[in-house]
């Protein structure tokens, strides 16, 4: 049997529940939803003569799961750094587990928002447990869409009061027929939308990390802190670069957050730079020139509680930082496909 002439076609959308999984296949005249387990198939056959309606409806289960998900990331890595300061061997597993809770969060994010998906005919609502995310649901009406309409060509839209008082009586007998399906509603295109989340996603985390790392050091900073906090402010920027990018010029949104994040780690970095310079004038000897090593260690060791000007340029920082870092996390699950 060659690939033409198989009788089923895989559609998009899988899931796994109760140690089995869903999934859709596309027959010549009926959608084939099957769960299968290892051991055992249900099959259920929906004919495309008889679906009156595909209801995608959106559902916040992704976004609550990106939120838990952040906040168990949030916590793992602060305890890694706790235990980091206290030269513990906890740091490591605590750092392996933020690690997998952040590459975990950028999976959901790139998955896109979550969905519940039915499928109406005259006799049965039924769910389609195969379709949980928004864009395999505008996959599955796109492709269900032809067919329908091939497998009821014959029949012609009727008036609502009509249909009403067709319903009422003996359907399987009248001569009710469904309307033509609405026109899909087209999305972003899906690699470029996952591209966008996981951009504005990086440079949130990448915000709230430097907003930590500025009030850890506020007391006394180390080598350390001095260190992670230019990452971070330099792992930002490129978040809001890849942002700018990917993202579409008519997507002014998440554009304008990323401009903005941008603006703030030029601000941020050149601030820094610029106490790394007066505090290299005011303690360094001038007479073996400019050295940029000299001023880095002169800002590590800076004590910010010292001097009100640049507690206040750290504390003011990391409020900002911390709320970029929110505010592009919310756009990154706003992204639509």
């Amino acid at each position: 049997m060659t690939k033409k002439d198989k009788p089923y076609r895989r559609l998009p959308g899988v899931t796994y529940k109760s140690f089995g999984k869903h999934t859709l296949w596309q027959g010549k005249d009926h959608l084939l939803a099957m769960y299968s387990n290892g051991m055992f198939e249900d099959y259920r056959r929906i004919y495309y003569r008889d679906i009156q309606g595909l209801v995608i409806t959106k559902t916040p289960k992704a976004a609550v799961i990106a939120t838990v998900v952040l906040l168990l990331c949030l916590a793992s890595a602060l305890l890694s750094w706790r235990f980091f300061l206290d030269l513990a061997p906890w740091s490591v597993f605590f750092g392996i587990v933020s690690g997998v809770f952040l590459v975990y969060l950028l999976a959901t994010l790139f998955k896109g928002p979550s969905c519940q998906c039915r499928i109406i005919t005259a006799v049965q609502n039924e769910p389609l447990q195969a379709v949980t995310l928004l864009r395999h649901g505008r996959k599955l009406a796109k492709a269900l869409k032809p067919l329908i309409l091939a497998a009821q060509n014959d029949m012609g839209p009727v008036e609502p009061e009509k249909a009403l008082e067709i319903m009422k009586g003996d359907s399987r007998r009248s001569d009710f027929r469904p309307a033509p399906l609405p026109e899909t509603v087209p999305g972003q295109d899906e690699k470029q939308a996952g591209l966008c989340r996981v951009f504005l996603s990086g440079l949130g985390v990448s915000l709230i990390l430097y907003a930590i790392m500025l009030g850890l050091g506020l007391d006394q900073r180390t080598l350390v802190l001095a260190s992670l906090a230019f990452l971070f402010l330099f792992t930002s920027g490129l978040g809001a670069a890849g942002v700018l990018a990917v993202t579409p010029k008519d997507r002014k949104g998440p554009r304008r957050i990323a401009w903005t994040g941008l603006l703030f780690v030029t601000l941020a970095f050149f601030q820094s730079y610029g106490e790394m310079l007066v505090l290299y004038f005011v303690d360094a000897s001038m007479e073996s020139g400019l050295n940029q090593a000299m001023m880095f260690t002169l800002y590590c060791n800076l004590r910010p509680l010292d001097y009100p000007l640049v507690t206040g340029a750290d504390v003011s920082k990391a409020v900002l930082s911390a709320l970029f870092g929110v505010l592009s996390l919310l756009a990154g699950l706003r992204v639509r496909v």
